[in-house]
């Protein structure tokens, strides 16, 4: 009788403690990625001359960084509803072009207009590094997972775009994937 009852408090406690295990959860076989649009990056870069590979230009630098929010919405297919604590990840495509956590970046203004070729354009600081961000921080990949309403955001901290050999930027990407599901997100360079 007493291992019955020992038996039936363990198989009590093992169930409660398995039920408490918050997550991040790998994604069910339903779970979606919704679409997200190809971001245009307003980014120039100094042609480069082939013969010495310096800029053509002198004094030519290239573009400041860039920093900048992407946001990734995780769904149940079957009932187009969010799915939350699901486990997500990203990659770049380039090796200048770093993910970071919501924890390294400070948001300092929200920009007074929509068309954000014409705020890149006036320089303003929209976001800068929180005190928790520490220089040589620069990850290519980035695990996180989905808040209550299935999102997962992660800021862009785009360096430089990769460049083909005269020194003209190009376009790269950003993989994301929840295990079932994956999207390419294309950095393309702005005209």
């Amino acid at each position: 009788m007493a291992r019955l009852f020992v038996l039936l408090v363990t198989a009590s406690l093992t169930g409660m403690l398995v039920g408490c295990d918050a997550g991040p959860w790998d994604a069910p076989p339903y779970a979606a990625i919704d679409e997200v649009e190809d971001i245009q990056v307003a980014w120039q870069a100094c042609r480069l001359d082939p013969l010495t590979g310096g800029p053509q230009t002198p004094g030519c630098e290239n573009d400041p960084p860039i920093i900048m929010p992407l946001n990734v919405m995780v769904r149940d297919a079957r009932y187009n509803t969010p799915l939350n604590n699901v486990k997500i990840w990203y990659a770049s495509g380039h090796s200048k072009i770093y993910l970071l956590p919501q924890e390294v970046v400070e948001v300092v203004g929200v920009p007074d207009t929509e068309r954000w070729d014409y705020v890149t354009e006036r320089g303003d600081t929209f976001a800068e590094f929180s005190n928790a961000f520490d220089g040589d921080y620069r990850p290519t990949f980035y695990q996180g997972w989905t808040d209550d309403s299935g999102l997962s955001s992660v800021w862009l901290f785009i360096e430089e775009m990769p460049m083909d050999d005269t020194g003209q930027a190009r376009e790269s990407g950003i993989l994301i994937s929840i295990g079932v599901d994956t999207l390419t997100v294309k950095l393309g360079v702005a005209a």
